[in-house]
């Protein structure tokens, strides 16, 4: 029987019209799993960096909670609040932080999704992909966090308000400043601060001399970056996830030069189509003089292998170092197809689901919705992996198909077939597998984040382990093979919290 074929559009999220259909692009779905603790999963990022954890604060989740919910009522976006507009509790984050009683200065960090929301874990892999609301999450002198999410009228906005809370105690303490440099970054502007005690809240014992983003070994990293307000790349909206280092300034008191920066690719290529941002070429001039980003100005490519190496000098004494790490970009679990053409056929099986990968054919070309045409009697599901990858579903008969056209013009048969030529990545081929003491052996000095792959009762392969701690359940527990640390902590508030096993699945921090 000859298949009649009926081409209706709608502009509805998900609403299908019977043998036809329009979607739009609403959110960045990740294709990673969900997290029930924003703050454990936030922590652990922080973590592996070698940065201290943040502690939640009420007061700056009731400040999240206030701007979330006055952006979705009025639909709309960014950091300041206009007072003609309903539910107004301040103009700035830090006006709104001390609206409900904080005392000192904040930052802030926002995503917002439509239609369809994501999680709090796409919400942060979403911002730290965004280099300068990732610089936010990664501050050296913020150690409190408060975060809440809205949603309403198909919007849902994600607030983060970071702070420290030493700087926040010096604004509830007396000020007995008498002469000399001070600031005044509390909410009230008379209570000042003697410089150097300002200085020393800024600074936290046993911080990393810098930080790297995708952390060494990092296996979820995004290949893609789209769009930041403000924009670091303006004439780019499709671009590769940018690689940073962010250096401590209380470890190089005199700067330092940077000499290089480079990404090189799993067959050791290097990447050279990149942009570099520092203080001196970032346009909206957000980067401090430690700060520096490499942009690939073309996508990564799904699940391979990348090393970056910084070369700089310290400026106090003129002396030069390297640092080489690695990290991996997200493999796509499920088979896919890259595609480079313009229109392009390809073939899946029925009840299969398969990743449409359009490589983006220049630095501004995505897609935020398509139309789509197929027979009555076939089912076609799909949702967004990101802008320039959809995954779909088809179930019917060999021989039918679906024609995908996209707004940018490009456009996809699927055709319903017994075979297919589809890539077949198994995330586990991408990295080799190895034991933990063998990982352990080789791990450089700092902090890094590992996690068991089978129960560990037999503490010993932790003894080239300086630390080990693990959060859970809302708390810490700490392990040393070192004697001396360990009858510290055993006299300290975590002589409780010793560690003595490590479950099956448990992420946990080392420092060698």
């Amino acid at each position: 029987m000859k298949k009649s074929w009926i081409f209706l559009l709608f502009c509805s999220f998900f609403v299908y019209g019977g043998n036809a259909g329009v979607h739009s692009w609403h959110s960045y779905l990740q294709i990673s799993r969900s997290i029930d603790d924003p703050l454990s999963y936030l922590n652990s990022l922080r973590s592996a960096t070698g940065l201290h954890p943040f502690a939640y604060n009420s007061l700056l989740a009731q400040a999240s909670q206030d701007h979330a919910f006055y952006n979705t009522f009025n639909q709309l976006t960014g950091h300041y609040q206009d007072s003609s507009y309903p539910y107004f509790t301040g103009v700035t984050p830090t006006q709104r932080a001390h609206s409900v009683g904080f005392n000192s200065s904040v930052s802030e960090n926002i995503s917002y999704s439509y239609r369809h929301s994501i999680d709090y874990k796409g919400s942060i892999d979403d911002l730290f992909s965004a280099i300068y609301h990732r610089f936010g999450f990664l501050s050296f002198s913020n150690d409190l966090v408060g975060f809440a999410h809205s949603t309403h009228n198909s919007m849902t906005a994600y607030v983060y308000k970071m702070a420290n809370s030493r700087l926040e105690n010096l604004c509830l303490s007396e000020s007995n400043f008498t002469y000399g440099v001070f600031y005044t970054p509390c909410k009230d502007t008379t209570h000042k601060i003697e410089k150097n005690l300002y200085l020393e809240a800024m600074q936290f014992d046993n911080s990393p001399a810098y930080i790297l983003w995708p952390y060494e070994n990092y296996t979820d990293t995004p290949p893609v970056f789209y769009e930041e307000s403000p924009d670091p790349l303006p004439d780019y909206s499709v671009s590769g996830y940018p690689v940073s280092v962010q250096f401590n300034p209380e470890f190089y008191p005199q700067g330092i030069r940077l000499n290089r920066f480079e990404l090189f690719d799993a067959n050791n290529q290097r990447v050279t189509n990149t942009r570099l941002l520092t203080h001196q070429t970032d346009q909206n001039q957000k980067f401090s003089e430690y700060e520096f980003a490499l942009f690939p100005l073309e996508r990564l490519q799904w699940g391979e292998r990348y090393s970056a190496e910084v070369e700089y000098i310290d400026l106090y004494d003129n002396s030069y170092h390297t640092i080489e790490w690695n990290f991996q970009t997200r493999a796509l679990t499920i088979p896919y197809y890259k595609l480079l053409n313009s229109n392009s056929t390809v073939q899946a099986k029925s009840n299969q689901t398969y990743a449409l990968y359009l490589k983006p054919l220049d630095g501004n070309e995505y897609s935020n919705n398509f139309s789509y045409l197929k027979p009555a009697d076939v089912a076609f599901d799909y949702f967004f992996i990101d802008l320039n990858t959809l995954a779909v579903t088809l179930d019917g008969d060999i021989g039918q198909s679906v024609k995908i056209n996209f707004s940018n013009g490009r456009s996809v048969e699927v055709k319903i077939s017994n075979e297919d030529n589809a890539i077949y990545t198994q995330p586990q081929e991408l990295i080799q597998e190895e034991s933990l003491e063998y990982k352990l052996k080789m791990l450089s000095s700092g902090w890094h984040l590992l996690g068991a792959t089978e129960n560990i009762t037999n503490m010993e392969m932790f003894d080239d382990v300086k630390y080990l701690w693990i959060y859970s359940d809302g708390k810490w527990s700490v392990y040393s093979a070192d004697e001396n640390i360990l009858q510290i902590i055993q006299s300290s508030s975590f002589k409780d919290s010793v560690i003595t096993h490590i479950a099956k699945g448990q992420g946990f921090w080392v420092k060698k």
